[in-house]
């Protein structure tokens, strides 16, 4: 028994001896995304972005790479506005951010700040003496003040991506929407109005696709229409964003009394429950679109890109063939990347990320954002269709290089549309027809549905 032991114990030995003198060697592998090797002289940039973005920064990536591979990049994907709440909760710390749009930077910023107005509030209340109250104020003048991320250099924001967003339908399903866009918007007949999605949606406008089904069930149901949920990413809020300036009939953003008109807050609410959104992002939107065809949507909201990706990755699916649309407003995202600054990071850390975002930023990988979907965010890269390029096949699945009014928008209007949202989706209340589509939009042709008609509801 003794010799057993002794032998055990001269193998561990040997063992331990051959692991010390011949260490692993790891440079023939390939770490994974999440196990990428590091060591002294590595610098580690990790990054924030949104979902629709990962393909163009993978590529980057692989190329920055071979080139600087002291610099090791760690990425996680996330939804703009989930993203928003988990950098203001202190879930997640990036170097680097680049959410769906620069709104989304001022919407962060507003949130850390209410947040942090709301703490020292509670270090108020529960003061003591009057250097307890002094502490509390210094704190809220420190956060109010306090810039989350990099204004100036290199690591200020940038745009880098440029995606509008879009409606994204199936051909055969959408003829009808096309037909009734003619009708009631004549000047504006290769467009889609959110006032004739809204006629579809709520049944106001029924028979829209009885070409397409014999059946008198299939031809009075309403559109089916989806929207990110504007809980969790950007493309959510600019749904509402231009549901509210088509309302208005002005590409201007809408004033406080405006949103608080009973009429619009009336077609928001029938919005809020006849459309799906509720819990998904844009990515997830578009995977269900395409999973579930026309059964689940008709037609959605998303962004350009994504809309383009699908059409070139499914150019005829199970359901059929799918169209762009772009609607009467245009709702720029500009993808900008920025330096954080929610914590301090030493020089070696700050260098790295500025020379990512400036490859980002390169005349190199402008040009292959084309190859990806979207259009580039550097104006220096020009737009012109030539014979085989990524330009001219992008026009060919339903780019448009003209695209409708660019909408001015108010980020301070943002968060009370986004409060309304939830007010109404909290409510809970029958829903009341009271007529048609009542903003200045609306069309004299416009039919109210029969009063014997009950509300559709699915």
């Amino acid at each position: 028994m003794k010799l057993r032991y002794r032998l055990l114990w001269l193998v561990a030995l040997i063992a331990a001896y051959w692991l010390v003198t011949h260490p692993r060697d790891n440079t023939g592998g390939t770490p994974g995304e999440d196990e990428e090797t590091t060591s002294d002289t590595t610098v580690v940039v990790q990054m924030l972005h949104s979902s629709e973005s990962r393909a163009f920064l993978e590529e980057a990536a692989r190329v920055f790479k071979d080139r600087r591979p002291e610099i090791v990049l760690q990425f996680t994907s996330m939804g703009s506005i989930e993203s928003i709440e988990a950098i203001a909760a202190h879930r997640i710390d990036p170097l680097v951010w680049s959410p769906s749009d620069s709104l989304d930077l001022n919407l962060l910023q507003d949130r850390l700040r209410s947040t942090n107005a709301a703490k020292a509030a509670e270090l108020k209340a529960s003061a003591v003496t009057a250097d307890d109250l002094s502490k509390a104020n210094v704190v809220l003048a420190e956060d109010q003040s306090k810039q989350v991320y990099s204004t100036e250099g290199g690591g200020a924001p940038q745009p880098v991506l440029l995606s509008p967003l879009v409606w994204l339908g199936w051909e055969r399903q959408t003829q009808g929407l096309q037909k009734l866009q003619r009708e009631r918007r004549p000047n504006q007949p290769d467009l889609l109005s959110w006032s004739v999605v809204y006629e579809l949606l709520t049944g106001r406008e029924t028979g829209w696709n009885s070409s397409l089904n014999g059946t008198k069930s299939h031809a009075l149901s309403p559109l089916r229409v989806g929207y990110a949920d504007p809980l969790r990413s950007s493309s959510g809020i600019q749904a509402l964003y231009l549901l509210t300036l088509e309302y208005f009939g002005s590409a201007r953003s809408p004033s406080t009394a405006q949103l608080n008109d009973a009429g619009y807050r009336q077609v928001l609410k029938e919005v809020n429950a006849e459309a799906i959104s509720s819990g998904l992002t844009t990515n997830r939107l578009l995977e269900d679109m395409l999973r579930y065809g026309p059964s689940k949507f008709d037609v959605i909201l998303t962004y350009e890109s994504l809309a383009l990706e699908a059409i070139r990755t499914f150019p005829e699916s199970r359901w059929g063939k799918l169209k762009i649309f772009y609607p009467t407003y245009t709702m720029w995202n500009d993808h900008p990347v920025v330096q954080m600054a929610t914590r301090p990071w030493n020089a070696e850390e700050m260098s790295a990320a500025r020379e990512w975002i400036a490859f980002l930023r390169s005349r190199e990988m402008q040009e292959k954002a084309l190859a990806h979907g979207f259009r580039p965010g550097d104006p220096r890269i020009a737009m012109v269709p030539e014979p085989k390029s990524p330009l001219e096949s992008l026009i060919q699945d339903g780019l448009r290089l003209d695209v409708p009014t660019t909408a001015v928008i108010n980020n301070r209007q943002l968060a009370p549309l986004l409060d309304l949202w939830i007010q109404e989706a909290a409510a809970g209340e029958p829903l009341q027809i009271v007529g048609p589509w009542s903003g200045p939009l609306n069309s004299p042709a416009a039919r109210p549905p029969a009063e014997s008609a009950p509300h559709p509801t699915r």
